[in-house]
C-alpha cells in the first residue's frame, strides 16, 4: 500500500461509506512520509501509541461514515497499518526502538550531535533582535 486514497478504498470495502470519509485518517497516518522518505517513517505513526495519543485525539475515538455507520478510528488505524504490514504483525513501539542504537546524544545532548545536524545547524540565532554566536549562548 501506498497511498492514502487506496487506504481509504480498503475502508470503503471493510467498513463501507466513501473514501472522503476515511481519507484525512490515512493522510495522517503516513504524514511521516514528509520528512522521512522511506519506510523508516513509520515508526513514527505505524503503531498503537500514535493511534491512542495522536490520531484518537484528533478524530475522536470513532467517526460516522456517509452511510451512518460508527466506525473505531483505532479500527480504521489498525486496517492500515495491517496492510503496510502484509498482515504479518502489528510493531509497537518497542519493535522499532529496539532496533535503533542508543545513541549519547539521545541522553541529554551528550556527546556528539547528529551527523544530519551537523550539515544544517546555524551558526548564530537571533533572539530578541540581537545576534549570537553558539560560544555566546
Amino acid at each position: 500500500m501506498a497511498e492514502p486514497l487506496v487506504h481509504a478504498l480498503s475502508s470503503v470495502k471493510k467498513f463501507g461509506g466513501k473514501t472522503e470519509d476515511y481519507f484525512a485518517i490515512h493522510e495522517k497516518m503516513d504524514c511521516s512520509k514528509k520528512y522521512c522518505g522511506d519506510n523508516r517513517h513509520r515508526a513514527l505513526t505505524h503503531n498503537h501509541f500514535w493511534i491512542h495519543e495522536v490520531m484518537e485525539v484528533i478524530f475522536g475515538k470513532t467517526i460516522t461514515n456517509s452511510d451512518g455507520k460508527v466506525v473505531s478510528i483505532y479500527r480504521i488505524c489498525e486496517q492500515h497499518i495491517n496492510e503496510d504490514f502484509r498482515f504479518k504483525f502489528f510493531p509497537n513501539v518497542m519493535d522499532y526502538l529496539s532496533e535503533m542504537e542508543l545513541k549519547n546524544w539521545m541522553n541529554n545532548a551528550i556527546g556528539d550531535i547528529p551527523k544530519t545536524k551537523e550539515k544544517t545547524m546555524c551558526e548564530k540565532v537571533v533572539i530578541e533582535e540581537r545576534v549570537y554566536t553558539f560560544n555566546e549562548l
